[in-house]
């Protein structure tokens, strides 16, 4: 909107959506499908991890990224943050390629609920 700044990251201030019905994800950890961290130290390999949990949950719901109206990511210490907006912008490139890219809000944590995890995404997807 006129007047606000513009995100220097691939999201948007707003998204309007119509939709006759919302799925929400709760938020999706470095988890693989036997409950093991993935990635322990690695905040790339977890931040892929996680996006690759919620698109199966996703998946599972009858959606895909092309569905999500919104994310909020918490994270923990800002050390991650340069990786998690490299691997974002390389998944988002291919998750919207058309740029219409939905609201992300990025929280920093003191921490998550393992100590090794690193990142926790949470979307809702209008389908």
């Amino acid at each position: 909107p006129p007047g606000i700044h513009k995100f220097p990251a691939p999201v948007h201030q707003a998204l309007r959506v119509k939709a006759d019905e919302y799925v929400f994800v709760a938020g999706q950890v470095a988890f693989d499908e036997n409950g093991g961290l993935v990635g322990k130290g690695d905040p790339v390999a977890q931040i892929r991890h996680a996006f690759s949990n919620v698109e199966k949950v996703l998946k599972d719901a009858g959606g895909t990224f092309s569905n999500v109206v919104d994310f909020t990511t918490f994270m923990v210490s800002r050390e991650n943050m340069a990786h998690f907006f490299a691997v974002r912008n390389d998944l988002f490139s291919t998750y919207f390629p058309n740029g219409d890219y939905p609201p992300n809000t990025l929280i920093l944590v003191s921490g998550l609920v393992l100590e090794d995890m690193i990142v926790e995404i949470q979307v809702t997807a209008a389908l």
